[in-house]
């Protein structure tokens, strides 16, 4: 059942549904039971659709293969990432930027697809970006250490503290950024991912609508609903994730809509396009309603 506390509008009349990954479309291991069927209804409908996900080790187009493998209707233009994100931020900044990276392949590679030139060793580089590095060494901290003491500008894909996996989680960007946060004495300069509007800013270049157009549609207060209100979006908390009823009655923050599930759109669009057809005929046949 979809409760909306305050329903700035219907929950079926957004232009664009933009979507937290784990907890709200996929559980590890699986997807949630209906939410593939939801975005496809989204896309008939002739609604944008957007995997937004503060993922730090995987490319646009790692995430897209994933999510068609849980059964999406997703291609690489459907997903921004905080890893795209923050190529996007720093190229932004500084084209051409030289920039050092303790993180995976998958953010390299997005820096790269961005025009920055990654600088393996030598301290002259002008941006240090911490994401999870799942190859770390003590000597690849030891390297972006001395790139930090040398004074580049610290940037955090995000500050997740884990990566959930079916297997067992895994630590998150925040273990890499505390250790750089230690080892040189100074918080981050820029944190991109949630709860950071910066990603959600992106987001919202890339789409080309206004913050009221849009909906995000995640499964935590703390990130993904505090990132759509610092952007002036509509947020829409599922309960299939990391927040349950209790912990949404005693939190301050409140979304403006609650679903248990993000697979309750594809009812909820299909309801909005029967109105809208029946209302097109109307008008066609000349009926004032």
């Amino acid at each position: 059942m979809t409760d909306a506390p305050t329903a700035p509008r219907p929950l079926g009349s957004y232009a664009a549904y933009l979507f937290d990954v784990d907890g709200t479309l996929v559980y590890p291991g699986r997807a949630i039971a209906g939410t593939p069927e939801a975005l496809l209804a989204l896309k008939r409908a002739g609604r944008r659709t957007l995997i937004v996900t503060n993922n730090s080790t995987i490319s646009r187009a790692g995430m897209a293969a994933k999510l068609r493998g849980f059964g999406f209707p997703i291609d690489e233009a459907d997903v921004a990432t905080a890893v795209v994100a923050t190529a996007a931020f720093i190229a932004q900044e500084r084209p051409g930027a030289r920039v050092h990276v303790l993180g995976s392949q998958g953010l390299r590679e997005e820096l790269r697809r961005a025009g920055l030139t990654i600088v393996e060793d030598g301290t002259d580089a002008e941006y240090l970006v911490v994401g999870s590095d799942p190859d770390v060494t003590y000597e690849r901290l030891a390297r972006a250490m001395r790139v930090g003491l040398a004074g580049a500008r610290f940037v955090a894909v995000n500050l997740d503290p884990l990566i959930y996996d079916p297997n067992g989680s895994y630590p998150g960007s925040a273990l890499f950024v505390g250790a750089m946060r230690g080892a040189i004495g100074r918080e981050p300069d820029v944190v991109v991912g949630k709860p950071s509007p910066l990603l959600l800013r992106e987001v919202l270049e890339l789409v080309g609508l206004p913050a009221d157009e849009c909906l995000f549609v995640g499964d935590s207060l703390a990130a993904d609903v505090v990132a759509a209100r610092a952007v002036g979006m509509p947020a829409a908390l599922v309960l299939s994730g990391v927040t349950d009823r209790a912990q949404l009655a005693a939190a301050e923050i409140r979304p403006d809509y609650v679903l248990e599930s993000a697979a309750e759109l594809r009812g909820v669009v299909e309801a909005a396009e029967t109105r809208a057809g029946r209302r097109r005929e109307q008008l066609g046949k000349g009926v004032v309603s």
